[in-house]
């Protein structure tokens, strides 16, 4: 992974990656807090996109700051060999997750390496 300085893009150009929705959401009480603490602190972590503006890692953050009128957000750009299986480390080593939900993205990556690779081979 080669991650770029952080950037602004604006919130409006930003499309969530088409597998996203493998990645489960914060529950909605987290959600709320958590959206409570972008609208007094911002955005801390940039969000991560590809070159074409997809978002890799970062969908709750960008759901949060188009809930709350921002119009921009930061950004990182990564170059990754495979989006998903970047979005799905991401997600395994995010502390929101509970420890069924880390174990069931574990198997599921792991079945998507194993598929991937059987199709190279």
């Amino acid at each position: 992974m080669t991650p770029s300085k952080p950037a602004l893009r604006e919130v409006q150009k930003l499309a969530l990656h088409p597998q996203a929705d493998r990645i489960p959401l914060m529950p909605e009480p987290e959600y709320a807090a958590f959206r409570a603490d972008i609208a007094a602190r911002g955005i801390v972590v940039p969000i991560e996109i590809t070159n074409a503006n997809v978002v890799l890692d970062g969908r709750q953050r960008l759901r949060a700051a188009g809930e709350l009128g921002h119009q921009t957000v930061p950004v990182r750009v990564v170059e990754v060999e495979d989006e998903l299986d970047y979005m799905y480390r991401a997600a395994i080593f995010r502390r929101e997750l509970t420890a069924s939900q880390r174990a069931a993205l574990v198997v599921e990556r792991d079945e998507y390496l194993d598929l991937r690779f059987a199709s190279i081979c």
